[in-house]
């Protein structure tokens, strides 16, 4: 590709760009005030020596920081590495005592034997008589006060012993004969990844294995294998034992990542790289690095792995860097003290240089005080002055602002409360309960005690769980319920010029609604439609989710109303009538309108004559707690 080529015209054009430049920013300086002209000299100076500063403190500090998280780090993975051995060591040391111990190895050559002569009728090892003395012989080496977990026998790839405290039948389906194979080749101490040992009270316990074959010391052949399990904790506790600041984390993980020990027991099995949220890439690095920093969220974080010499097994330390940075406080000092002289050259220079400007602007500041301190009536002079008359007059704008909204947020949380107690009222309507207990009385004059008895079950229920201990805000499940207990009194009162039926779906039963929202519509519907109709009619009400929102509907075939009385019920100032008929649908509304704002509330619709609907739409939300 050719070297572009720069032509006279291109340099007569950046010499009048650059004298625009210029012509512009003299003419800003010119506009500036002379408070502004200082202000932006001292912000220059203040961020010119602060940049050079933090650039040399950041350089510094963070090579301080780097290399000793890296060799904290390396120390700390250094004695868990230590640790772990000695740990591992004693486990392998506990399974070859257990091996070569004389009475293990006397019944595990009488059974050998037995199954050589195939005394065994069918063909089943007899392991029944053997248990106790077995017991007795393991036990006298494992005492609790050992890292092992449990102890099992092998021979013949059959389990021949295990502690009591061991479901048998799944021992078998997690060793493997691949596993018993490779102690059977490798003669030594093998170890399994995690596993997860079923009790025989139905609890998981996470454990490892460590298989080692049983070589009869007089003959030379192999008669079993014994097995060893031994509790994650044992190996989790290292950490603790080793930790050094309670915010970092340790792993042991395979080297494909998958962990086998952590300090917190949910992580066990996971992914390292989804535990520490890194890419696969990430961890590729860290194996062969041994070490990586890494940025998340804002803070730096040093990634350290030590390799297990004995086994692929890796420790993997996730250590924040944040918290070494306290120990850089001698940098710190420096540019606090550097700060600190910047800090009152400019204080000094501003006294002398703007002390008639400034001063209009510390009375204005003693007057904010003021105001921070509650004196909200509290108003500013003006001044003459056109950029200090310009702050005082804005202030004194913002504040009347201030006061207004205020006002206006106490008269509305004043009409909340009022609704809220109109709620509270409604909840314990002394019509309906007086209504309820004469047609219980009326039950039992007619000696119709069942139907009584269940009237007054569904009346204590419905008060019950209306006032639901005080809470204003319950389930959709919870409301249906309500209204279901109210409609199935009101049901047998009416019953010659009623019926109801209820359609809300379970699935939007667990979201949250205002209670006694469906109540109050309910019963407009029972005495204003269906009640002067002339013949038995029908209450329907259906309930669905709708584009993040509950929608319920409340539908009687009544005798209607005309638009205009639709409309005037939900006026905000109506008339006394329509007030009286209306008082509990607009409640309502203005309740839901001040939990969830004017975007939801009730719609009415009916025609005169054939049918009255509320429909009734709030946000979809999920119960808190």
């Amino acid at each position: 590709m050719d070297n572009p080529v720069y032509t006279g015209s291109d340099f007569n054009l950046n010499r009048q760009a650059g004298a625009w430049m210029r012509k512009w920013l003299q003419s800003f300086y010119y506009i500036l005030t002379l408070r502004d002209k200082i202000l932006i000299l001292f912000i220059l100076i203040i961020v010119s020596v602060l940049t050079v500063l933090g650039y040399l403190a950041t350089n510094i500090s963070s090579g301080i920081i780097i290399d000793k998280t890296e060799k904290s780090a390396g120390r700390e993975l250094e004695l868990i590495d230590s640790n772990l051995y000695t740990l591992m060591s004693s486990i392998e040391d506990y399974s070859k005592v257990v091996a070569t111990n004389n009475r293990v190895q006397s019944l595990l050559r009488t059974l050998t034997d037995k199954i050589a002569a195939d005394e065994q009728s069918d063909g089943q090892i007899d392991v029944i008589s053997m248990r106790p003395e077995m017991y007795g012989a393991v036990a006298h080496i494992i005492s609790p006060n050992t890292p092992v977990f449990a102890v099992s026998v092998f021979l013949n790839n059959q389990v021949v012993y295990s502690d009591s405290m061991i479901d048998q039948s799944s021992i078998r389906s997690m060793i493997g004969e691949e596993f018993l194979a490779s102690a059977q080749q490798l003669q030594k101490p093998v170890w399994s990844d995690l596993m997860r040992l079923k009790l025989n009270d139905g609890r998981y316990e996470h454990v490892f294995a460590v298989a080692k074959l049983v070589i009869d010391l007089n003959k030379g052949d192999n008669i079993g294998i014994v097995i060893l399990f031994i509790g994650e904790q044992q190996m989790s506790r290292i950490f603790s034992a080793n930790k050094g600041d309670q915010t970092n984390k340790r792993y042991i993980v395979r080297n494909d990542g998958q962990i086998i020990s952590a300090e917190d027991s949910s992580e066990l099995n996971q992914n390292l790289m989804e535990a520490i949220q890194i890419e696969d890439w990430q961890f590729n690095r860290l194996l062969m690095d041994k070490k990586m920093v890494m940025n998340r969220g804002g803070n730096s974080y040093l990634l350290s792995l030590q390799k297990v010499d004995t086994i692929d097994w890796n420790i993997v330390s996730f250590e924040s860097m944040e918290e070494i940075r306290r120990d850089n406080a001698k940098i710190q000092r420096f540019i606090l003290i550097i700060g600190a002289f910047c800090l009152l050259f400019a204080l000094v220079s501003s006294y002398y240089i703007s002390n008639t400007v400034t001063r209009p602007i510390q009375k204005l500041a003693r007057i904010m005080i003021q105001v921070r301190r509650g004196e909200m009536n509290i108003r500013a002079d003006h001044a003459n002055n056109r950029e200090i008359g310009l702050l005082t007059h804005g202030f004194n704008s913002l504040m009347n602002r201030v006061e207004q909204l205020l006002e206006d947020n106490v008269n509305e949380q004043k009409l909340k409360q009022e609704y809220e107690l109109k709620l509270i009222q409604s909840q314990m309507n002394p019509h309906f309960l007086y209504n309820s207990l004469e047609t219980i009385i009326s039950l039992n004059k007619l000696e119709r005690y069942d139907e009584a008895i269940q009237v007054t079950r569904t009346l204590a229920d419905f008060y019950r769980r209306s006032l639901s201990r005080g809470k204003d805000i319950i389930t959709v499940g919870e409301e249906v319920r309500i209204i279901h207990n109210y409609l199935k009194i009101q049901n047998l009162r009416y019953s010659n010029y009623m019926e109801f039926s209820i359609d809300i779906p379970e699935e939007i039963h667990e979201y949250a609604m205002p209670k006694l929202t469906l109540q109050p519509l309910v019963e407009n519907s029972i005495y204003h439609g269906l009640k002067f109709k002339g013949n038995k009619g029908k209450l329907e009400i259906h309930g669905c989710l709708q584009q993040g929102c509950i929608i319920l509907t409340v539908c009687d075939n009544g005798v209607g109303m005309s638009e205009e009385k639709a409309a005037a019920l939900m006026q905000q100032h109506p008339t006394r009538k329509s007030s009286q008929d209306s008082f509990g649908l607009r409640s309502v509304d203005r309740r839901i309108k001040l939990m969830y704002g004017n975007d939801y509330g009730l719609h009415i619709t009916s025609e005169l004559g054939l049918y009255t609907r509320v429909t009734v739409t709030i946000p979809a939300l999920m119960m808190e707690g």
